[in-house]
């Protein structure tokens, strides 16, 4: 989970995809035995969003 985690904050600093975007293609990929964490991953995304860098002067 820490990647989608570093994702998330990843995102939040470079908005070059929106989250709902990375949201659909996780599910598209996942195999079928393995979407039942996809619940965990979308969380994991919204929490690592919450880490802004401060900017740098």
């Amino acid at each position: 989970m820490s990647n989608m985690v570093l994702l998330g904050a990843l995102l939040a600093n470079l908005p070059v995809l929106p989250q709902k975007a990375i949201e659909t293609a996780l599910a598209g990929h996942l195999p079928e035995r393995h979407k039942k964490l996809l619940p965990l991953n979308y969380q994991a995304l919204r929490e690592g969003a919450k880490y802004k860098a401060s900017q740098v002067a």
